[in-house]
């Protein structure tokens, strides 16, 4: 289901619902509450998750 969701993510246009995803890859995959805490504090504060 997710590879579904992915595939789809990367025909749509991004840029006409926000100019700041031009050129940005979307990806789905289903983490458990600690991993993506843990990437989402690395995009935000540095670290890369």
């Amino acid at each position: 289901m997710f590879d579904i969701c992915s595939e789809h993510a990367r025909r749509a246009d991004w840029a006409e619902f926000a100019p700041a995803m031009r050129s940005k890859v979307m990806r789905f995959e289903v983490v458990d509450e600690d991993e993506w805490q843990a990437r989402l504090n690395g995009m935000l504060f540095g670290g890369g998750a």
